[in-house]
């Protein structure tokens, strides 16, 4: 659907964003389930409610930045997906 060599999905827990999926991420990724959304391309994403591009993620600050080395990503793209959970 969004042609991407890896992908991740989190959800929002307060201004914390728990991983609960990911793809071609490997350890150095998901050994950081938590993350602050204050501190998270995501969290900025979600805060603005629109997309947030990242054009050179490998020089960004972080450990996102040694994953996407590692792993030969250039660019990241956060659309920040929302809505109501389901009713009980």
């Amino acid at each position: 659907m969004f042609d991407a060599d890896a992908a991740s999905v989190r959800l929002a827990e307060g201004d914390r964003l728990r991983l609960v999926a990911s793809v071609n991420l490997g350890p150095e990724y998901t050994a950081h389930v938590l993350v602050d959304a204050r501190e998270s391309n995501l969290g900025r994403a979600l805060e603005a409610r629109r997309p947030v591009a990242i054009v050179d993620l490998q020089s960004k600050p972080g450990p996102l930045a040694a994953v996407a080395r590692a792993r030969g990503l250039r660019a990241m793209r956060c659309p920040p997906f929302t809505g109501r959970p389901p009713a009980p």
